[in-house]
């Protein structure tokens, strides 16, 4: 049926169903409701615990936000399936073969740390005579300690602020390469735009929900709705994400794999060429219809509208030859203008966005800032 007539976050269930042979039909046998809930949730069966019984693996979200994996096992002599395991899964669930049996291993933030880079791997073991996954040991894994703070503050600041840390491009990094495939996301017009391989596709930001590592989120292509892409986005640093699709509905027609390590895209990355800072510019102070502009020569800046002032940094740069001022506030999200200069008292600034292709205008109003002395 259309994904379109269920809600997004309605419990999902789990059912059995089998072929009668007097009726000559299927009918359901079994069915139970999970923790889980929709859009984000992804399904595997295979054997998992030595004896040849079939085990269903649902991998998703709960309702608190919290991610586990549930694992159901059959019952060879009867029609209801076993909760065998409820698994919290801060990280995607890693298994490996311990004899006939396989072990889940989760590795993932500690949650005892401060930090949210400092790793634990979780090892999680069938007990046949209990029937049920438990837990086996835990080694902590120090991890990094460097901007912590600021990718705690975005990790708890829910999904807005998750949101408004992956605005902007990301470049793709193959054995820190930075290759020519990107993802685009822009929070404020509910878009992502995935390029690569000479293929751009333009999907519709459905709906986000924060996760302790990062975001889990559902999309819709902006042309054919029907074909929906999930993706789980583990933010690494402040410069890095590690982003799993979950689920895709493909076109018919070759796609690059969008699986992976990304990184911020940097003033130098995609053909973005650093220039000299303008004279004109530097220890400036600019008036306008968006108020005062003062820009210092350290790289700081300052925007005056009434009582409200906001600090932050500057900086400008050059993209296929146009000059692009780029103002990031202390709080909030960066904002890119194109900047033209017709004269050396007058600053012109056109609201832009960077794409897969570049420079893309938002068509809003052009800004013309006078020189003050």
């Amino acid at each position: 049926k259309d994904i379109q007539n269920y809600a997004y976050d309605a419990p999902v269930y789990l059912a059995y169903v089998d072929f009668d042979e007097i009726e000559q039909l299927y009918s359901r046998q079994w069915t139970v409701m999970t923790d889980l809930i929709r859009p984000n949730v992804t399904a595997e069966a295979r054997e998992l615990t030595g004896d040849g019984t079939m085990c269903i693996l649902l991998t998703g979200t709960t309702s608190t936000g919290n991610r586990i994996l549930t694992i159901y096992k059959s019952n060879p002599e009867r029609t209801d399936w076993t909760l065998i395991g409820n698994i919290p899964a801060t990280a995607s669930p890693a298994l490996s073969r311990n004899g006939q049996l396989i072990d889940i291993n989760i590795r993932g933030p500690d949650p005892e740390a401060l930090s949210p880079l400092d790793q634990i791997e979780t090892r999680y073991r069938y007990n046949a005579s209990l029937n049920r996954y438990e837990q086996d040991s835990r080694v902590k894994i120090p991890g990094e300690r460097t901007e912590q703070l600021q990718l705690q503050a975005v990790l708890n600041g829910g999904h807005a602020a998750a949101e408004t840390f992956l605005a902007g491009l990301w470049n793709y990094d193959q054995a820190g390469t930075m290759g020519e495939q990107y993802l685009s996301f822009d929070p404020s017009s509910r878009e992502i735009i995935f390029f690569g391989d000479d293929v751009e596709q333009i999907f519709v930001w459905q709906t986000s929900t924060s996760t302790r590592t990062g975001l889990s989120l559902f999309s819709s292509n902006i042309s054919v709705r029907t074909l929906a892409r999930s993706l789980e986005i583990e933010f690494v640093s402040v410069d890095s994400i590690r982003v799993r699709v979950t689920e895709d509905a493909k076109l018919r027609m070759r796609l690059p794999a969008w699986d992976g390590l990304y990184r911020r895209t940097a003033t130098q990355a995609v053909h973005v060429e650093s220039i000299a800072a303008i004279p004109s510019v530097v220890n400036a102070r600019y008036q306008g219809a968006i108020g005062r502009l003062n820009f210092s020569a350290d790289g700081t800046y300052e925007q005056i509208s009434g009582s409200n002032v906001l600090r932050g940094r500057y900086a400008f740069f050059s993209i296929d030859s146009e000059q692009v001022l780029e103002l990031r506030p202390d709080s909030g999200a960066r904002e890119l203008y194109a900047a033209t200069f017709p004269d050396t008292q007058t600053l012109r600034l056109n609201r832009i966005r960077l794409g897969a292709h570049g420079i893309q205008s938002i068509h809003e109003s052009v800004i013309t800032l006078t020189m003050q002395k």
